[in-house]
């Protein structure tokens, strides 16, 4: 399953720190898992720190990580989704909702990144690439730094 999966990977990165007696470890692990299942129209996925934006017709859904805790360790859940063909489904890391805006001193938020999206979504991949750098370089402005590294992936379904 996904989130197994991405659980043996953090356990085998830590392992790795450890093992390169890493002193402090201040980063969580960003990752994202998907089987698509075009049969089914189907996604069965898992994802950690990222949020994740489905995106359709009918449809404009945030979907965040979904975690229990079991025997005092958290477990990552695996999500399930019905998708309609020509909808999208983004991943996202936090450094575009996270970047400060230099007329406001504001971050961009993750409400104005689902609104981007679920405005671009039917462009194509070239196109929704140029709004989104055209968006961010507008709302970073000239005075202010990029604040994270900015990733947003976008698979057509």
């Amino acid at each position: 399953s996904p989130s197994m999966i991405i659980e043996k990977s953090q356990e085998k990165v830590q392992e790795l720190l450890e093992a390169g007696k890493v002193d402090m470890i201040r980063d969580n692990m960003e990752a994202t898992l998907m089987f698509i299942d075009e049969s089914k129209n189907e996604i069965k996925l898992a994802t950690t720190s990222q949020e994740l934006y489905y995106i359709g017709e009918d449809d404009n859904v945030k979907i965040k990580s979904q975690k229990i805790k079991v025997n005092g360790k958290f477990e990552i859940q695996d999500i399930s989704i019905k998708y309609k063909p020509g909808s999208m489904i983004y991943a996202a890391s936090d450094g575009f909702k996270d970047q400060f805006g230099e007329a406001n001193g504001k971050k961009y938020s993750s409400r104005k990144l689902q609104e981007l999206l679920s405005n671009i979504y039917t462009k194509q991949g070239e196109e929704q690439h140029k709004d989104l750098k055209m968006a961010l370089n507008s709302w970073k402005g000239t005075g202010e730094s990029q604040t994270d590294d900015v990733l947003v992936v976008g698979i057509r379904l």
